[in-house]
C-alpha cells in the first residue's frame, strides 16, 4: 500500500493503519538503532523521536533507560505509544504536534532521531 499524495490523505492513511502498524512495520532496524543510540549517547540520555508513531522504537528506547519525548501529528498513532509506555512503565512522554512547532528549552534534548516520517508537503 502506498501513501497518497496530499497531506490530508497521508494523515487519514495513518489513522487507518494505526492499529496494524507495528505488525506490518516490524522491527528489522531495532538492533542497529539501539547500537547507534548507545554509541552517540550523552550523559542525559534525553531523546526526541520525531514522528514516533506507535512508539515502535521510542518506547523500546525508554525501556533501555533513555528518557524519550515522542512527537507525532497523528493522535491515533500517538495514543498507542502512550498506552504502550504506560503498560511498560517506562520514561516516555508523548506529544501531539509538529517538529517545526515544538518549543523546547535550549539543551533539553541530547539526541534527535526520526524514522519513516514524511514531510508535510
Amino acid at each position: 500500500m502506498t501513501i497518497p499524495g496530499t497531506v490530508v490523505d497521508r494523515l487519514s492513511y495513518f489513522d487507518d493503519v494505526a492499529q496494524e502498524y507495528e505488525r506490518v512495520r516490524g522491527t528489522e532496524i531495532w538492533p542497529s538503532l539501539l547500537h547507534t543510540m548507545r554509541s552517540v549517547d550523552s550523559n542525559s540520555r534525553r531523546v526526541l523521536d520525531v514522528a514516533t508513531g506507535t512508539g515502535l522504537f521510542s518506547v523500546r528506547l525508554a525501556e533501555e533507560g533513555f528518557h524519550v519525548l515522542g512527537l507525532d501529528q497523528n493522535s491515533h498513532m500517538l495514543a498507542q505509544a502512550i498506552r504502550k509506555a504506560k503498560q511498560r512503565a517506562c520514561s516516555f512522554q508523548g506529544v501531539l504536534g509538529l517538529a517545526e512547532q515544538l518549543p523546547l528549552p535550549e539543551s533539553s534534548i541530547s539526541l534527535i532521531f526520526f524514522n519513516q516520517c514524511h514531510p508535510p508537503f
